[in-house]
């Protein structure tokens, strides 16, 4: 996935470049998206990988390494904003801002609610069963790795605020109508 993200954030910025050659992808976002893959891949590839399950400071070292380095960059590398400005105009239309402008969306990019699953996720991973299990299970371990980075993202996208976000009165409103 690590490669794959990175031969597309290459093929991506390059067409959003010749496209628009007065307003290429800013190298900041490449270089962000560079180190965050560097990250991730320091964290799940690396030694550290190897002595997760058994040191629990290196295991906590990964965990940061996927929460509080590589989401953020991820973050700042805008790739949202690059996929709109890759897409077709009518699938940009159809597909990615309605996805964007969704209900759900607009709940999870709320910052109470990201901060919330952020917690959630990290309490729940380290004071319920999941925990152990992630220890004797290698895919149980692989989906906490998911569930961390994916609650840093949801943490990280609304504080970076590079991609576009609804704005926070739209998720309060939410909020006051699910409430």
């Amino acid at each position: 996935a690590i490669l794959v993200t990175v031969v597309w954030w290459a093929w991506a910025t390059r067409r959003v470049n010749a496209a628009h050659p007065g307003n290429p992808v800013p190298r900041v976002r490449t270089w962000a998206c560079a180190a965050a893959m560097v990250a991730l891949a320091f964290a799940l590839l690396s030694g550290i990988e190897r002595y997760d399950t058994t040191l629990f400071s290196v295991h906590m070292v990964q965990h940061l390494l996927l929460t509080m380095v590589a989401a953020p960059l991820i973050a700042l590398a805008a790739p949202i904003t690059l996929i709109l400005r890759l897409a077709a105009p009518d699938t940009r239309r159809r597909v990615v801002l309605p996805v964007l402008h969704s209900r759900v969306v607009r709940f999870l990019a709320f910052p109470v609610v990201a901060w919330l699953a952020f917690a959630v996720v990290m309490w729940g991973a380290h004071f319920s069963p999941l925990f152990d299990v992630a220890l004797e299970n290698p895919l149980a371990h692989d989906f906490e790795h998911a569930l961390f980075l994916g609650a840093a993202l949801l943490f990280w996208w609304p504080v970076v605020a590079a991609d576009p976000v609804d704005d926070y009165l739209a998720g309060l409103q939410l909020l006051e109508a699910v409430a």
